[in-house]
């Protein structure tokens, strides 16, 4: 029983860090939305900021 709870207890914590890191939390100060060159982005991407 005690094995189960520390299964349970690392699929939590690794599941909280791979949201933690996901988020954007990482970004100093995030990216703009709509540079995906999509057309409803107006064919805008992200070259504005990157060369490459």
């Amino acid at each position: 029983m005690k094995n189960y709870f520390y299964t349970i207890f690392l699929l939590i914590a690794a599941a909280g860090t791979f949201v933690f890191l996901s988020s954007g939390v990482n970004y100093s100060s995030n990216s703009p939305g709509g540079k995906t060159g999509s057309p409803g982005d107006g064919g805008v991407t992200c070259t504005q900021c990157h060369t490459y």
